[in-house]
């Protein structure tokens, strides 16, 4: 039975920010926590090293924490320090597992893999059947609206925790907010419209894709205009079959499965296109947007007055500006049966999510009751959406604590942590 649990607190700054989530949601399901710095590998090492109890320990981490060759968690006989020690590592991958073969030969023995989306998992199953997989565990989110520590032990309902609390660790823990989150919904809501997340112009992937002579770019090319074509295909099947098209003779199983991570550039590529896209159709409409994130002085746009850019911020900040629209913006980044953490770090911070759909969404939420809905093909109908919301504010109302209510529920990175703890540690 897992007792003690190692995190990460390195890397990516979103990783970090969802390893402190879950670390929280642990620490108060009664687990013992670590957070293993690798940035300052060898001195934490030493504390990993003393941490770790054989049998009981579980490795929980994003995008290959702990598994992605690090000389250092290797003995001078190649030996994994969580092999030796008997540690469970769970791995969450947050990307297409495109982009991750590379790590493949350095899984511990006892490693599970967890998927956020149903084509990832289905990719892993065709490709890397002998790696364990777990259930899908989709991301999750956060809320700012109330910050009481007593509120998150109460219900577990995943607001921000710094497991670094000195209250948490004094035991003198104290509600900083008794007010109710509901009557937050509306609080001090002065920005219009919010997309939080970077820009990089698709064209900057033109050197990449042209590396390889005019062949392979006019295939490249084609791959991306049958994507935005039609922004409902999934990446796998689609990429396969132009694969196949264009070289079947040459495409064994293991060729294709080889092949796939030169396509790393197709997924960037058209996640900023629409990403761009989605911005540009509002502020050409004359739509206000503000956007956090780098890179969206880039975008060309005819109303540049539209386009309120501001400097990249954290995950925290990303939070606070939701919590002060009244609308929060999300394309989706080609998960076509998963979710984003922005449509439910919308939703638990009392912004009206508008999103490209999935099969997922589609399932969970109603349009038009606790989400909005638009379609990536469809663009010329965003700016009448986005109207029809903004003026209509009872609708608003109904819809934010609808939405609130369901993600409450259901999707906080306590209930992640829960599915985890379920799975794996009794």
């Amino acid at each position: 039975m897992i007792r003690k649990i190692i995190l990460y607190n390195e890397g990516i700054e979103t990783l970090i920010f969802f390893s402190k989530q879950l670390g929280a949601a642990f620490e108060h399901m009664g687990y013992e926590t670590f957070y293993f710095n690798q940035e300052s590998e060898f001195d934490s090492l030493l504390k990993l090293m003393e941490f770790i109890e054989p049998d009981v320990t579980a490795s929980v981490g994003f995008n290959f924490n702990g598994c992605s060759g690090e000389d250092y968690l290797y003995d001078k006989n190649g030996v994994h320090l969580y092999d030796f020690r008997d540690v469970l590592t769970i791995n969450i991958v947050v990307d297409h597992p495109m982009y991750y073969h590379k790590f493949e030969p350095y899984l511990p023995e006892r490693y599970v893999q967890l998927s956020i989306d149903g084509e990832h998992e289905d990719y892993l199953k065709r490709f890397f059947p002998e790696i364990k997989r777990g259930p899908e565990c989709l991301l999750a989110g956060t809320s700012i609206l109330k910050t009481g520590v007593t509120a998150a032990i109460h219900d577990m309902s995943g607001y921000i925790i710094s497991p670094d609390d000195e209250a948490l660790k004094s035991g003198h823990i104290r509600s900083m907010d008794e007010e109710s989150p509901y009557a937050k919904l509306n609080y001090d809501r002065h920005l219009p419209i919010v997309f939080t997340g970077n820009y990089n112009p698709p064209e900057k992937q033109d050197p990449v894709l042209a590396r390889n002579g005019p062949e392979y770019e006019q295939f490249y090319h084609d791959l991306i205009d049958d994507f935005i074509a039609h922004p409902d295909y999934e990446l796998t099947s689609t990429i396969e079959r132009h694969l196949r098209d264009s070289f079947a003779d040459e495409l064994t199983e293991d060729t294709l499965r080889d092949t796939f991570p030169y396509m790393i550039v197709i997924d960037l590529y058209i996640r900023h296109y629409f990403r761009g896209e989605v911005v540009r159709t509002l502020v050409d409409a004359g739509i206000p947007v503000h956007v956090y994130g780098a890179g969206w002085e880039l975008l060309r746009v005819k109303n540049p007055d539209c386009l309120i850019t501001h400097p990249n911020i954290n995950s925290k900040e990303c939070l606070e500006r939701i919590s002060e629209a009244d609308i929060s913006l999300n394309v989706m980044p080609w998960f076509k049966r998963g979710a984003h953490d922005r449509v439910f770090n919308s939703m638990l911070n009392g912004a009206v999510c508008v999103t490209d759909p999935s099969d997922f969404l589609l399932k969970e939420f109603n349009d038009g009751e606790d989400i909005f809905f638009y379609k990536l093909d469809e663009l010329d109908n965003l700016p009448d959406i986005i109207t029809r919301i903004q003026n209509d504010k009872d609708q608003m109302e109904k819809i934010r604590r609808a939405a609130y209510k369901k993600c409450l529920a259901h999707h906080t990175w306590s209930h992640r942590a829960e599915l985890i703890a379920r799975e794996f540690f009794t």
